[in-house]
């Protein structure tokens, strides 16, 4: 049986990067006695996988993970002895079981949600109006590290460490107060798209330079879906 897993991350925990999440999460299954289904072979690993691979430092109110059980209680069962050994700051916000046919996390996210928030509280009003500015335009033009570029920690001779690409498209929701910018991006692997370099370019607009150690971003939620299609984006919990 296949679950999936709907969980929060805030405080000093942010700061755990994904690998290190990933094994967190197994030793907190194995402690919440899941009996969760593990892969054959001679070295057996639990059958999990993550919808979208949080970065250093992000927060979240609503990201996933995927697995698969070779029996259980209920949903409600799973998701209250998860939270029973879960650190402070990590959640199990909801925990749905899934139809067979039903595409894994990892292949199905399209949207993701995020606020952006400076950590001083407020933006300066000339970026907000940068936003505007920006958002009207026919293209966002970002720069994007090239990860062709370098194989296994060594240039590659002839392709350019740094490529330009128009994240217009991809912007599918922005708006921006004095206290925060919220945005709705395309997450899929073919336009993922960084909130930080959206609000980059909004600085750039202003001639100021962004220092992301300055900005907290929040993922408020992930998407499966066409933005714009009569369905519409829906969080992968409602799948």
């Amino acid at each position: 049986m296949k679950l999936r897993i709907k969980f929060s991350k805030h405080g000093p925990v942010k700061y755990i990067g994904h690998l290190d999440f990933m094994r967190y999460f197994q030793k907190c299954i194995r402690r919440a006695k899941v009996d969760i289904a593990y892969s054959k072979g001679f070295s057996p690993h639990q059958i999990m996988s993550f919808a979208l691979a949080l970065g250093v430092g992000v927060e979240t109110d609503g990201d996933y993970l995927d697995i698969e059980v070779n029996s259980m209680d209920s949903t409600q069962a799973v998701m209250d002895s998860l939270n029973e050994t879960m650190a402070d700051g990590v959640r199990v916000e909801n925990v749905v079981a899934l139809k067979d046919y039903t595409p894994n996390a990892m292949s199905s996210v399209s949207a993701a949600g995020y606020r952006l928030i400076p950590k001083e509280g407020v933006y300066a009003s000339d970026v907000v109006k940068a936003c505007d500015m920006v958002l009207g335009k026919d293209e966002i033009i970002v720069a994007k590290e090239n990860k062709k570029a370098k194989k296994k920690g060594k240039a590659v001779e002839g392709v350019n460490d740094i490529i330009y690409t128009d994240i217009k498209d991809h912007i599918y929701e922005c708006s921006m107060t004095e206290n925060e910018l919220y945005c709705l991006v395309d997450a899929s692997s073919a336009g993922n798209v960084r909130p930080l370099l959206l609000l980059d370019a909004i600085y750039s607009e202003v001639g100021e330079t962004l220092d992301p150690l300055d900005i907290q971003v929040i993922r408020t939620d992930t998407y499966t879906g066409v933005y714009g299609d009569d369905r519409g984006l829906v969080p992968l919990d409602m799948v």
